[in-house]
């Protein structure tokens, strides 16, 4: 099932508020410092954008375990072209 418009948003705020809820349950504060120094350490261009496979690694480093059709729904939103590579500072934003 292929999102697009409304339903990308959507799902991409159910899957930014799950991952919210994730982090208030432990130590948010030192769960995103954690997950940004993955994100930065993982960007090997220094263009603040990975992989989907990249980002996913990154996700599972801070105990953050997506299903396949929200990280893929994460992926399309936060792609800055249709390389498919994450921008991960979008998403950070988005996540605090």
């Amino acid at each position: 099932m292929a999102l697009y418009g409304v339903q990308l948003d959507v799902n991409t705020n159910r899957v930014i508020h799950n991952i919210q809820m994730l982090f208030s349950s432990i130590d948010g504060s030192m769960s995103l410092l954690a997950l940004d120094r993955r994100l930065h350490e993982a960007d090997e261009f220094g263009n603040k954008t990975l992989s989907l496979e990249q980002f996913d690694d990154c996700l599972k480093s801070v105990a953050v375990i997506l299903k396949p059709f929200d990280l893929q729904s994460l992926g399309k939103f936060f792609s800055r072209n249709e390389h498919g590579r994450i921008d991960y500072h979008d998403f950070m934003e988005r996540l605090r």
